[in-house]
């Protein structure tokens, strides 16, 4: 990022990053309020920050629970962003309803693994789709399975 972070609230989620990038936020996050509030709704009670990062993923063991959300996530379009942070919202969701129920940390395959890959993009689809996300967008979520995140380096 090469403009200065700066640190806002939407929604009462913290965001920080350059005024592009909040601006993308804001965007997706008020696409999602107006189209889908309950995925909105869901939102704002899993994720506490987005911040922007090199490299996009969930960290809800933080407090706040944070998004960590790169460029390459957050600018292909609105309806792009606004589905990933649902996508993630959705994975931070599994890590916080286990940890309350079970007074424990829940192990990486609650919250992280193919299956919950593939629970979480079908979640993200379904927004998508309210949002009016490109045929595109919706082709390439259809496409997934779940293998991607083997591909990449483990980013936590």
């Amino acid at each position: 990022m090469l403009s200065r972070k700066k640190l806002i609230y939407i929604s009462g989620i913290e965001v920080i990053g350059n005024a592009r990038y909040i601006q993308q936020v804001r965007r997706s996050l008020m696409r999602l309020k107006k189209k889908d509030p309950a995925s909105f709704k869901l939102i704002l009670k899993y994720i506490g920050r987005i911040e922007w990062s090199e490299r996009s993923g969930m960290a809800p063991w933080q407090s706040p629970p944070t998004f960590y959300l790169a460029d390459l996530t957050a600018f292909p379009s609105v309806t792009w962003c606004a589905s990933c942070i649902l996508h993630d919202a959705h994975h931070s969701k599994l890590y916080l309803d286990y940890l309350r129920r079970n007074k424990k940390t829940p192990g990486r395959r609650i919250y992280s693994g193919r299956l919950v890959e593939l629970f979480c993009i079908r979640k993200q689809l379904i927004s998508a789709k309210r949002i009016g996300a490109s045929a595109s967008e919706i082709a390439h979520l259809k496409r997934l399975d779940g293998k991607h995140i083997f591909i990449r380096k483990q980013y936590w």
